[in-house]
């Protein structure tokens, strides 16, 4: 009697619209009709199973069923192979389709890159912050308000990163992972339910892409990548307003709340990857820096452009406190070298005409080559990113691009320059070293490069400065910055009190305590095979031959 039901409501007029189609379609092969499922991470569990026993009794006919979602879909549509309701799966008498992950981004670049390469990559810089450009980075969904204001533009993008609601929530620990992972490049840590809950939120609500998953422990990794304009309305939502909702564009006191929660509710239980030597303390100070000096450039405007770039003398008077400022501006090279390039400028008359633009820093795993370097500099500008080195690249953490030309000109690869910052979060103090390892990366430029060491862990004191010329014109000259300590007699953003503590019980949090080096030391040394010079593998114990 069941039987007979199902042939007559579902496989008789299946069989019959097969069959009417393959009257009206030639097809050699491949399947002549397929069932889709939207929004499919709204079906129940027992839903997703009767709706697979039908597809088995339509096994022989060329059908094919695709379940799409937007949103998280792993609890309903990918458990676990063990915990599946079915048991021919659980014991693989059955298999599973592969989920299909690839959520294709920078779909118009793309197709610009191919069609008008040369127009594309020549276009100024001036037209970097505008919709149309902002919106050839990331989902393809961005491109529907090209056209558009950029207020609406921005609105729309602030409603899908707080996953639809309009008021940012600093406390609230899953808005503050959303907001700040597009501005600053959170990882979460992938060791607890806790963790993957987590995650799930911020897939499911908050713009994160899946990009692998384990099918048989139902685990998946995830990221959050580099979407200019989500930076930029995450900008928007960290600046805007003050703690009364005011609009106050020079008030970090988004930024200070974001900054505690991201301390108390993430770091502290584990959830969020806090890095090595204070990376995640020194991506914060810069991209706040930047916001305080648009906000405090531009506090009269009804909308700010977060993506506009800026002067990067200004920039350096943002970031670093008024004296500091100051003596970096009248520093000016005593050079004593013989065939060295003559410099008689000062800091601030060398680049006065440089300008930057990152909105945000993203990650890369893989080493910086010197062939490479113009033009991932181009794109990084392109893409209002700075950019989170590899983990074990040498002598540099961080790098954001410059650009010593004209707005308005055709972009001209050969201005471009860079500044590249090391991290160092250690009591005694370092040293900041410019030799010719440090600067091959950066041989092929030809402006002037910016070599920073934050030196996080030692006292505040006198910042040094070195000028390394160019030589017979191989290379560009490097300029040296070796800033001491982390409070606000270094940095002008910490000068607010409130940010200033933020930041402090931050980097408490990424600090390995100084009692723990010997133990942290020892552990590292352990792992023999990840140095691979002997002298390296046993300090102190090599002889000198």
């Amino acid at each position: 009697m069941k039987d007979q039901r199902l042939n007559k409501l579902i496989i008789d007029p299946v069989a019959a619209l097969i069959a009417l189609l393959t009257n009206h379609q030639q097809m050699a092969s491949g399947p002549l009709m397929m069932l889709v499922f939207d929004e499919a991470s709204n079906l129940s569990v027992g839903m997703i199973a009767s709706i697979r026993r039908l597809f088995r009794l339509l096994r022989t006919m060329p059908i094919w069923g695709i379940f799409l979602s937007t949103y998280n879909c792993t609890p309903h549509l990918q458990l676990g192979i063990r915990s599946d309701s079915s048991a021919r799966i659980r014991t693989e008498c059955l298999k599973r389709h592969h989920p299909f992950l690839g959520l294709q981004l920078d779909v118009e670049l793309n197709h610009r890159l191919s069609a008008k390469f040369q127009q594309e990559m020549g276009k100024p810089l001036s037209q970097f912050a505008t919709p149309d450009h902002l919106t050839l980075f990331g989902r393809p969904l961005w491109r529907l308000y090209a056209n558009s204001s950029l207020s609406k533009l921005q609105g729309f993008v602030e409603m899908k990163i707080l996953g639809g609601t309009k008021l940012f929530n600093p406390l609230n620990r899953n808005h503050v992972f959303a907001v700040l992972a597009s501005r600053i490049c959170l990882d979460a840590c992938t060791h607890s339910d806790e963790c993957t809950k987590l995650v799930a939120t911020a897939v499911h609500s908050h713009l994160r892409l899946v990009v692998a998953m384990d099918e048989k422990r139902s685990m998946f990794t995830s990221i959050t990548p580099s979407e200019p304009i989500v930076a930029h309305a995450a900008a928007s939502l960290l600046m805007e307003r003050d703690m009364n909702h005011q609009v106050l564009h020079t008030c970090p006191y988004g930024w200070s709340t974001a900054i505690s929660t991201l301390t108390n509710a993430l770091l502290y239980p584990g959830l969020v990857e806090k890095g090595l030597r204070g990376e995640l303390f020194a991506r914060i100070i810069f991209v706040v820096s930047r916001d305080i000096l648009l906000g405090s450039l531009n506090n009269e405007a009804a909308i700010i452009n977060w993506s506009s770039h800026f002067s990067l003398l200004k920039f350096f008077g943002s970031l670093l406190s008024a004296d500091l400022a100051e003596q970096l501006e009248n520093f000016k090279p005593n050079i004593r070298r013989r065939n060295a390039d003559l410099n008689e400028n000062d800091f601030a008359t060398e680049f006065s005409d440089a300008l930057a633009n990152f909105n945000h820093f993203t990650t890369t795993s893989a080493f910086l080559a010197p062939e490479l370097i113009p033009q991932l500099l181009h794109d990084l500008l392109r893409q209002c990113a700075g950019l989170q080195l590899c983990f074990t690249q040498p002598a540099w953490d961080l790098l954001f691009p410059t650009y010593h030309g004209s707005l308005s000109d055709p972009f001209d690869q050969t201005l471009l320059s860079a500044v590249v910052v090391q991290v160092k979060n250690t009591k005694k103090k370092n040293t900041l070293r410019l030799g010719v390892a440090e600067r091959s990366y950066f041989a092929r430029l030809h402006r002037p490069v910016i070599g920073i060491l934050l030196d996080l862990g030692s006292a505040p004191g006198e910042p040094q400065f070195q000028y390394i010329p160019s030589v017979g014109g191989q290379g560009p000259p490097f300029w040296g910055i070796h800033l001491l300590g982390c409070g606000a007699e270094t940095f002008g953003a910490l000068l607010d009190l409130n940010l200033a503590h933020a930041c402090r019980s931050l980097l408490r949090a990424v600090t390995c305590p100084e009692s723990d080096t010997l133990n942290v030391e020892i552990s590292r040394l352990n792992a023999r095979f990840n140095f691979l010079a002997l002298e390296d593998r046993f300090p102190g114990c090599i002889p000198q031959l």
